[in-house]
């Protein structure tokens, strides 16, 4: 039997199919409440941990943990897990991303139409007691999505599924990636461009890039300033992929159309942000990927990711995310 440690409350249906195989006993650890004195003998016992992608799983942690041979990630951020550690440990690291990817790509739609067609502003305008008319009557006229170039930066999972929905809604859809994909440019009908093309030519910019010391503020003042002016930013990454200065100056300067945020350099977002006092930007509170069918989904695949690798001896090689340590196992 194959000791599983949980670092958070997963969903009851992870746990149910947990609990219905007998080549598993897992145990629950709320890490974020717990010092490290008190989770030491359950970390040297454990084959494999489970972590949310809100959580540190830190060297000391990653070093506790004597015995493990597996850390997967119940979704699809793994920033805050020290990938060097776990690599120097032989310890294989999976993510995933499948079923948080469609939820994600749906959030960041959302909030493209929210912004585009000033759907906050106005939610904000009508509980104000007020109405469109007036003075106010400019500040509603929106824009479309439809014959908009929208610019993918990442195709990831959710990338993928973003070029889908964009090119539904009639948009040309182009993209940057760290690492081209030519079968997916044909059979999906997209182009590959510079990154600077890409600012300098996209209407919307999706940002879909995952945090990584290589891509910390790669949207830097240099290359926001690069931005088709009055063209629009909706970042569902991470926060930090974004230098936050740079893209409230352009917002403040009119450099920029607007921006949608559902993730920040600090969270909770500061009281007093500058961001809040924009109406051309919409923000949600980093809840891109929280839906029912995103929550199951992950239950299933990360059960059936620890099957493959434990049951199976199988390493599910697409969800790796530090394939370098397949040569020291």
């Amino acid at each position: 039997m194959w000791n599983i440690l949980v670092l958070f409350r997963p969903s009851e249906y992870l746990l149910e199919l947990l609990d219905s195989d007998n080549h598993f006993n897992y145990r629950i650890i709320r890490l974020h409440r717990m010092d490290m004195e008190d989770i030491k003998e359950d970390l040297a016992d454990a084959d494999a941990l489970i972590a949310s992608p809100g959580q540190y799983v830190n060297e000391e942690i990653i070093n506790a943990a004597g015995k493990m041979r597996l850390l997967i990630v119940h979704g699809s951020g793994y920033d805050k897990v020290d990938i060097d550690a776990c690599t120097k440990n032989g310890v294989v690291v999976l993510n995933a991303p499948d079923a948080i990817a469609r939820a994600v790509a749906e959030h960041a739609l959302g909030l493209t139409i929210s912004l585009l067609r000033k759907i906050a502003l106005g939610d904000r305008v009508v509980r104000s007691g007020e109405w469109w008319t007036g003075n106010r009557k400019r500040s509603f006229v929106g824009t479309n999505v439809y014959g908009k170039t929208v610019g993918i930066i990442g195709l990831g999972h959710i990338g993928r599924i973003l070029s889908n929905l964009f090119q539904c809604m009639g948009a040309e859809v182009i993209y940057w990636s760290r690492r081209r994909r030519p079968n997916i440019e044909r059979r999906m009908g997209i182009r590959y461009v510079s990154i600077e093309e890409l600012l300098q030519s996209s209407d919307i910019i999706i940002v879909s890039l995952a945090l990584t010391p290589e891509t910390k503020h790669f949207l830097n003042k240099d290359r926001i300033n690069m931005v088709k002016d009055g063209a629009v930013i909706v970042n569902i990454s991470r926060g930090k992929v974004i230098e936050e200065e740079a893209l409230i100056k352009a917002l403040e300067t009119g450099k920029l159309g607007g921006a949608a945020l559902d993730v920040f350099e600090e969270e909770p977002l500061p009281p007093g942000s500058l961001l809040m006092k924009f109406d051309n930007v919409v923000m949600t509170p980093h809840i891109a990927g929280f839906t029912e069918e995103a929550k199951i989904g992950t239950a299933k695949l990360v059960y059936k990711l620890l099957k493959q690798f434990f049951v199976e001896n199988n390493i599910p090689r697409d969800y790796v995310v530090n394939p370098e340590v397949l040569g020291k196992i």
